[in-house]
């Protein structure tokens, strides 16, 4: 394999392990519906960007997470090109009841 190449499957390698290592968690809302409180979610993910209580005793909370797609890495940058935009739903027991995600160029996010 000849320099160039070697240097971009590494390049690729080590993006992949640090996308994985702060990656988005999706794995974690898909793994902890019905289970997850409100308390769990905060000591993984921190405060909530957006909270709203409903009329029917649920809570809404919603996360911005912005990603840099030169360099796949999370981080809080509001100049971001891509931002997730995930929406977790709460029961009125305080635990995660369902979730949804979605993407936007980080200006029309809210």
């Amino acid at each position: 394999m000849n320099k160039p190449i070697r240097t971009l499957v590494l390049a690729l390698v080590v993006s992949a392990v640090l996308t994985a290592c702060m990656g988005l968690p999706d794995a974690y809302f898909k793994e902890n519906v019905g289970k997850a409180t409100q308390d769990e979610v905060t000591a993984r993910l921190g405060s909530p960007d957006h909270r709203y209580a409903l009329d029917n005793g649920e809570t809404k909370w919603i996360y911005i997470i912005h990603v840099s797609t030169a360099t796949y890495m999370t981080y809080s940058n509001p100049d971001a090109e891509v931002c997730y935009n995930y929406e977790l739903l709460f029961d009125d027991k305080k635990v995660l009841k369902s979730w949804q995600a979605n993407n936007k160029a980080c200006g029309t996010v809210n």
